[in-house]
């Protein structure tokens, strides 16, 4: 639970979910491949280049393997550019400075995306499902765009990785929100590439936007994220591999339905509520009717959306009574679609019965309890070793729940 562990006495019936070994890469035979494999991509004498880097809400070791890779793209270029790619996540720039060294950030020009800046940007055509596509400006100016990111699950797109460093990373609000929308089909969920509509839109855009490469990483869930593998190249050739792999490491069979999930996001999926809320996700899943859920998140940065917090004061307030209110304001483009889409997927917990969700949280964490009415539970170890024995065996404990795939449960859609 973001850099505390939290240990418990597993029940003795309670079922434990965790990911699949794999065999980890070292830093040395890591950077070989990927300097091997842009030497052999990257134009000899270019212009100016634009490197995209993910944001503070991923684990990716930025911090190790860029510098490499500037340091090759000043030999291939006359000028280089990282761009900061936070889509619409609230930032500071103090977040660069622990992804990427002080002394690479001298060598180049750093690009702190606005998604809110309307004349950062320039618009660079419509997608096939008919997303206007806006990306920032400095980007676009660039005459080589790659991008640097990791592939895991997502609840929204499928996957991350691939197209996503460029959109939502570094395109408008406006532009990330057509592409939202489409978070409502059915077929939008984690682990679904193709036919999921938020993942073939994001390609089609960052296809539009002019992403060339992208060096994408395959992570661990273990301290430090060790590299599983790394893929390198044009984001549709590298794909299919690059989701293989995340797979065989976090998918795992449906384990039935349970009383109790206890869950944690794993990674740096807690740092707020928004991306702790993807552990919820994956918990519901094989939760039972009437079940609860004990997140543990630290949510160091609590809410972070002012529209989330707007949107909870209104439903409080009864302007918004019904779940579906929630698709209207989302597409009278009034609220980032989004806060409306991620409340419309948890209205039973966040709005119906916020009973069934308890939290473990630092002080941030309780502002966000005390919003949405969630319980808390003070100590995880004392909650645990005094539960029913009817509740006890019937558990599940799910440590890395916002990188896990659960499998389909057996006659569901």
């Amino acid at each position: 639970m973001g850099q505390k562990a939290v240990h418990i006495r597993l029940p003795e019936g309670a079922r434990l979910i965790l990911p699949n070994k794999k065999e980890t890469l070292p830093k040395e035979a890591v950077e070989q491949k990927i300097i091997e494999k842009l030497s052999a991509i990257l134009p000899s004498n270019g212009e100016k280049a634009c490197l995209i880097v993910d944001d503070h809400t991923r684990p990716t070791p930025t911090h190790i393997y860029v510098p490499p890779v500037v340091e090759l793209l000043l030999q291939r270029f006359t000028e280089v550019v990282i761009a900061y790619a936070p889509g619409t996540h609230n930032y500071e720039r103090a977040d660069i400075e622990k992804k990427i060294p002080p002394e690479t950030l001298k060598k180049v020009k750093v690009v702190y995306h606005d998604a809110f800046d309307h004349d950062a940007h320039v618009f660079a055509g419509i997608s096939r499902a008919g997303t206007p596509v806006w990306i920032n400006r400095e980007v676009a100016e660039c005459a080589f765009i790659m991008g640097m990111g990791s592939v895991f699950p997502s609840e929204i797109a499928g996957f991350t990785g691939g197209g996503k460093i460029l959109v939502p990373g570094v395109a408008h609000y406006i532009t990330i929100n057509f592409n939202h929308l489409r978070y409502l089909s059915p077929f939008a969920e984690a682990g679904v590439a193709r036919g999921n509509p938020v993942y073939e839109d994001i390609q089609d855009c960052a296809r539009i936007g002019g992403l060339k490469v992208v060096v994408d990483f395959v992570l661990g869930w273990e301290n430090e994220s060790p590299v599983m593998d790394v893929f390198v190249g044009p984001p549709e050739e590298i794909a299919d591999a690059s989701h293989r792999l995340v797979r065989e490491i976090y998918q795992v069979p449906f384990p039935g339905r349970f009383k109790l999930v206890i869950a944690a996001p794993g990674g740096r999926e807690d740092i707020d509520f928004v991306q702790a809320a993807k552990a919820v996700y994956t918990a519901n899943k094989v939760l039972s009717q009437n079940g609860r859920l004990l997140l543990c998140a630290s949510m160091p940065r609590g809410l972070n959306w002012e529209e989330m917090e707007d949107l909870v004061s209104a439903i409080q307030k009864g302007k918004i009574q019904r779940r579906e209110d929630l698709i209207k304001i989302m597409l009278s483009g009034s609220m980032e679609s989004f806060a409306c889409i991620l409340l419309y997927r948890l209205w039973d917990f966040v709005v119906a019965r916020p009973e069934r969700l308890m939290l473990y949280t630092c002080e941030k964490g309780r502002e966000v309890a005390k919003l949405f009415g969630f319980e808390i539970v003070e100590n995880v170890e004392s909650f645990v070793d005094h539960l029913p024995p009817n509740i006890a065996d019937n558990t599940c404990i799910i440590p890395y729940a916002s990188y896990m795939l659960i499998g389909k449960e057996k006659g569901k859609w």
